[in-house]
């Protein structure tokens, strides 16, 4: 779904400037805010969309292996269609810059950091005192970049642990908004 909509994105964008159609639809008196949020809400419904019907087939494959409901499985699907927004937020804002190659690049790097990016602060936190530029840098990093675990919960769901409760969902929800409006609006 997350590639889906970096496809979509980067793709409708592309065509639009190749062909210097979004000229046109600057001129016409429509605000242009409204425009590259409406490429981006399009994308992000068609890719949630599909991580949702992926979902509901998980959930109905489990019960006929498992003989039950496991309806957290949807949880997951909704903090993936968040993650969703948040990395097709990062595709818009690249692909408005630079080409559609090196938007995608820059999108899948921002993709593979933020899902390794706890890690590596963990790892920066055990260096020994004389690497504390290494925990400075690290540490800046972790705070600008998006940490995509945590609109992770796939491995919480397959293990049965299911920690997913509103206050997780809602957390969730306000920090991909956070950066997924700064994406937009960059």
């Amino acid at each position: 779904g997350v590639f889906l909509a970096v496809i979509l994105v980067i793709g409708s964008m592309a065509r639009e400037l190749e062909r210097r159609t979004i000229y046109v639809a600057i001129t016409k008196p429509m605000p242009r805010w409204a425009f590259v949020v409406g490429k981006y809400a399009s994308a992000v419904i068609a890719a949630s969309v599909l991580a949702c019907v992926t979902g509901l087939i998980t959930v109905g494959v489990n019960f006929l292996v498992e003989d039950t409901w496991r309806w957290e499985i949807l949880k997951a699907v909704v903090l993936i269609c968040f993650q969703i927004g948040l990395v097709a937020s990062a595709a818009l804002c690249f692909s408005m810059v630079s080409t559609p190659i090196l938007s995608g690049l820059l999108t899948v790097f921002l993709y593979v950091i933020g899902h390794t990016i706890g890690e590596v602060r963990q790892i920066a936190e055990s260096l020994p005192q004389r690497d504390l530029w290494m925990k400075t840098v690290v540490d800046a990093a972790y705070l600008v970049l998006p940490d995509l675990d945590k609109l992770n919960a796939r491995s919480d769901v397959v293990s049965h642990i299911g920690l997913i409760g509103p206050r997780e969902t809602a957390f969730a929800f306000l920090y991909s908004l956070a950066y997924a409006s700064i994406f937009v609006w960059l």
